[in-house]
This record gives structure tokens, C-alpha cells and sequence, in this order.
């Protein structure tokens, strides 16, 4: 399940943008969005600063509907989970080694 303050920053994307004045008070939106981004994250006890970057990302780019969801952030989540498993795989082909001292 997608978070809430992901839902929040593209909901106000799409009201700024559906009033008309995203172009015009892009810097309230940015504003509003991180904002919105960081009470969510720390009522949630999950602060990031990623989550902040996204936020504003999602309103500088003017995405104003719900693709955002799946452009950039599941294309993200994608490739880092593909590069996660091949990383793992290229440590199991080396074996555990134990580095510590003794």
C-alpha cells in the first residue's frame, strides 16, 4: 500500500493545478507538499529526507494525476530491487566471509 503522504503531495498537485494556479504559486504548492510530506512522515516515526525530495519533485514536474505513483516511483522501486537481487547474487557467488578480527 502506497503511503499517505504520497497520496497528499500528488492531491495537492492536482487542486493547485486544477484552480489554475500551479505556475503561478508553484512555490505555495512546494511548500504545502513538503510540508504535508514531513508531518507524514513523522507521525509514522519514517522520516526520510527522500521523502521530502519527492514531494517537491512531484511539483516541480507538474505531474497532476496519479501517474506520478507509477513513472517515476515505482520505476525507482523497480530498478532498485533489480540491482538489490543481482547484488545479492554476486555475494553468494563469492561465498559469507568472515572479516572481523580475532
Amino acid at each position: 500500500m502506497l503511503s499517505i503522504k504520497v497520496w497528499a503531495y500528488i492531491v495537492v498537485t492536482m487542486v493547485f493545478h486544477g484552480l489554475g494556479i500551479l505556475t503561478d504559486m508553484k512555490w505555495i504548492a512546494c511548500a504545502i507538499a513538503v510540508s504535508l510530506a514531513i508531518i507524514a512522515m513523522m507521525v509514522t516515526g519514517t522520516v526520510h529526507p527522500s521523502g521530502g525530495a519527492i514531494a517537491l519533485t512531484c511539483v516541480l514536474s507538474g505531474f497532476c494525476t496519479f501517474d506520478y505513483v507509477i513513472r517515476p516511483i515505482m520505476l525507482g522501486i523497480i530498478i532498485m530491487m533489480i540491482v538489490a537481487t543481482i547484488a545479492n547474487d554476486i555475494k553468494g557467488l563469492f561465498g559469507e566471509h568472515d572479516h572481523s578480527p580475532n
